[in-house]
């Protein structure tokens, strides 16, 4: 069953019952077209080295561009609540590691 549509994240979100379980399970789907976008502007940024030395005269840096479908499964996944503070190292973690280098959009590694 169709619970709601967010054309602003792209994410679909469903519920099904099971009536054996008494339980109910959400589900989480998202255009690929949004996520493809977000990927693509990570990629020209990465590209981008005078927006990189511009962000580290200015002091400031745009690492990364994570699509709310990936909070999700880090969330499912890994446990790691993108919108949790105390869980800012998990997130570090991810965003460092190979199966999520496509959401850094710089070259830069930080760990904190």
């Amino acid at each position: 069953m169709l619970i709601d549509h967010d054309p602003f994240t792209g994410i679909t979100t469903t519920m099904q019952y099971n009536a054996e379980k008494d339980s109910i399970v959400l589900g989480y789907v998202a255009t690929s077209d949004g996520v493809s976008a977000v990927l693509e502007d990570n990629k020209a940024a990465m590209l981008d080295v005078d927006l990189h030395r511009k962000g580290a005269r200015e002091e400031w840096a745009h690492y990364a561009k994570i699509p709310p479908i990936v909070q999700y499964e880090w969330l499912y996944k890994h446990g790691v609540d993108f919108n949790k503070r105390d869980h800012w190292p998990g997130v570090m973690r991810l965003l460092n590691s190979p199966d999520y280098r496509y959401l850094k959009r710089t070259t830069y590694y930080h760990d904190r």
